[in-house]
This record gives C-alpha cells, structure tokens and sequence, in this order.
C-alpha cells in the first residue's frame, strides 16, 4: 500500500499475505480432513492459526480503506468521485460475493453471508463512519460489541445453526427477506455484528498512526501497540474468567469462551488485540524509519509477501476452487457432492495440499505481473473502475 505516492506499507503487506496463507492452510486442513484420534494436535493447532485470518483481513479492509482515501485526497480528487469509486468498488465486492458463493457453494448458500459481503458492506460504512469524529467511531465499535450477544439472542440465532458436539458448524438460512436480512446483521458466517468492528478498528488505528505528522508516528504506534496489548489481556481475562467461574446466562455473554461462530466477545477482544500489536509492531520494525522502509521493500522475500498481498481477493477465490471442486468431482463419482466433506486427507496431507498450492499460485502471480495484473480479481475490479471514469 502507498500513501500519497509514498512507499508501500510493508507493515500491512505483511499482514495482508500472513492473513491470506494462513486462511488457505485453514480451509484445506478443516474441509478436505477431520478431527481423529491421531494427529490431533496438528489438527488443532491448524484451526487456532486459521482463527486469525479473518479478523486480520477485515481489520486490514479497514486500514487500507484509510490509505487509499488519504492518497486520493492528497491527489486533489474532489469528495463526490471518492465517494462514487469507494461505493462502487463496495458494491461490486459486495455483489461478487454473492456470486461467488453459487459458483463455489452452491444456490442453496448464496445468502451465507460471507466474509466477502462483509467487506463490501464495510468499505461503504467505514468510508462513512469516517466522516464521523474518532471519539464517536470508537463508541460506535464499543455499542456495537455490547449490542451483538444480547440481539443475537433476539434474532434466536441458534435455529439458523446446525450443532454437533455442543459447537455451531453450518448457517442454514430460510430462504425469505426476513432471516436474509437477519444473517447478514447479525446470524450469518460473517455478520455485520460483531465483524463491523475489525474495519472500523483497522480504519482508526490508521489514522491514528499514519495520519500523526511524521515525527509523532512512533510514539502513535506505541499507542496503537499498547492498546492492542490491554485488548488481548482483556480478551484473554474474559475467557479465564468464564472457564474458571463456570459462567451462564446474560454475564457469559460478554466473559465466554473463545467462539468463532458466533464471534464471542472474548473472542473479538482477544483478535483484535493482535490485529492491532501486529499492525503497529511491525510498522516499528519495518517502516518506522524511510531507510529501512526502502531497503525492506526491495528484499526478495518481502517481493513474496508484496505478491500475495496484491492477489489476495484472487487468491481468496481460486483456493477455493482448488481444494473444493476436486473433492466435489470425486463425491458425485460416489453419488453425493459431499461424500468426502472433512473426511479425504489426514491434516498433515491437508497442510501438504495448502503448502503445494501456496507455491504453485505464487507461479501464477509472477504469469499475472506480467499482464501488470490484468487477469486478476483485482485487475477486473480496476478495470471496472477505470471504464467508468472512477480509476
């Protein structure tokens, strides 16, 4: 990412790569294995790193919007065509995940609301939000993380879930406008509540950081570090004290184990904790200083990290594709598409699988450099952009 033509960010490209491989050896290992007897451990330990794509990612959304609409300040664009691109390019995220949940899911899961739809409808209320003054942005994230449980529980999120073994592990949405609307705010994969807060953060940490003049950035990164730090104690407090006390009804609700769906409090505290050190950390480490920040940016494996940063909605996408329609293929050839669903390759297979695509698809990225990204998610998004006079 750039500021103002500066140079890139290695900070967020770091994170952006870190967040989009270790969602890859996440889906491979949780879709095409299983939870057995014998590699147990790998098997966990694959889950708690995929634990933390998704709140990294949309933290990212957030801090990235930041950029990109101080850049386009900076160039003297008028408001009004900031505005149009931002809520265009939302739109089509927002649309494009939709479809591509039928191209890879099915029909039935079109409305599973997704992490793609999440971010599209995020770019559009961050870019908003961000007219806001920071103090009441910061509110807006603390409403938001003491209204999702208690309207959760309104909205009955439980009839929108299967469960096995005491956990939540499929949306299945009633196909009529009410439960849609219903799991996009709030019972989906990725709901508006709680997820909005990650963008929202991400976007504050930015400015906070980034936006300070330049010799006040480092002591705003310690800022956006230390708070970071009190957020996982935070989150970390919550779930002990719900382990230890054996917590139940409302209280539980904000000191709970660490759930993923639904995104418990303590959850979302303890993530966005390390969304932010991460974030401001590396930032200290790699970009702090213009000289390191320009040497770091030529290293060959900050170019590996650059790239898949770059690709990363591409790269979102076709991971998909290349671990799930294989195994559908192979199902229909024992008469159900999920005959072999988290039950094809043992974990250490699963994290071969996700090692061979990670190598093969950085590949493909440098075939798509040479098209300057062209043929990439991200280029057609560019190009939309560009032929409606909003590049």
């Amino acid at each position: 990412m750039e500021i103002a033509g500066t140079k890139r960010i290695n900070s967020i490209d770091i994170l952006r790569a870190l967040a989009i491989i270790l969602m890859v050896q996440c889906h491979f290992v949780m879709n095409l294995s299983t939870w057995k007897y014998i590699q147990t451990s790998l098997y966990d330990l694959s889950m708690i790193l995929g634990s933390i794509p998704a709140p990294l990612f949309t933290f990212l959304v957030g801090a990235s919007l930041w950029v990109s609409l101080n850049r386009r300040r900076a160039s003297g664009l008028e408001e009004k065509q900031i505005a149009k691109q931002t809520m265009l390019r939302a739109s089509l995220i927002f649309v494009g995940g939709l479809v591509f949940n039928l191209v890879i899911w099915g029909v039935t899961y079109i409305f599973d609301w997704d992490i793609l739809t999440l971010i599209g409808t995020a770019i559009a209320l961050v870019y908003l939000a961000g007219f806001l003054p920071g103090r009441a942005s910061i509110l807006l994230c603390v409403v938001i993380l003491a209204l999702s449980p208690w309207l959760r529980e309104l909205s009955n999120y439980i009839a929108s879930w299967t469960s096995a073994y005491g956990v939540f592990v499929e949306y299945i949405p009633r196909w009529n406008l009410q439960d849609i609307l219903r799991g996009w705010v709030l019972n989906g994969y990725f709901p508006l509540m709680p997820w909005l807060v990650f963008p929202l953060s991400g976007y504050l940490s930015a400015s906070h950081l980034l936006g300070a003049e330049a010799g006040f950035r480092k002591s705003r990164a310690k800022v956006v570090l230390a708070i970071g730090l009190v957020l996982i104690a935070l989150g970390t407090a919550a779930r002990m004290a719900w382990f230890t006390l054996d917590l139940h009804g409302p209280i539980a609700w904000y000191l709970s184990a660490w759930s993923f769906y639904p995104a418990g409090t303590s959850f979302v505290l303890l993530t966005l904790g390390i969304c932010q050190t991460g974030f401001a950390g590396l930032w200290l480490v790699l970009d702090s200083d213009a000289e390191t920040q320009s040497k770091i940016c030529q290293k060959s494996w900050m170019v590996f990290f650059n790239r898949y940063s770059r690709y990363s909605l591409t790269t979102y996408v076709v991971h998909h594709a290349a671990h799930l329609w294989p195994m559908y293929v192979a199902g229909l050839l024992h008469g159900y598409i999920w005959y072999f669903w988290e039950d094809w390759v043992t974990p250490a297979e699963g994290l071969l699988l996700a090692a061979g695509f990670i190598a093969a698809f950085y590949g493909v990225m440098l075939l798509l450099d040479r098209s300057k990204g062209r043929y990439s998610l991200e280029g057609l998004l560019s190009t939309i952009l560009r032929k409606r006079g909003m590049s």
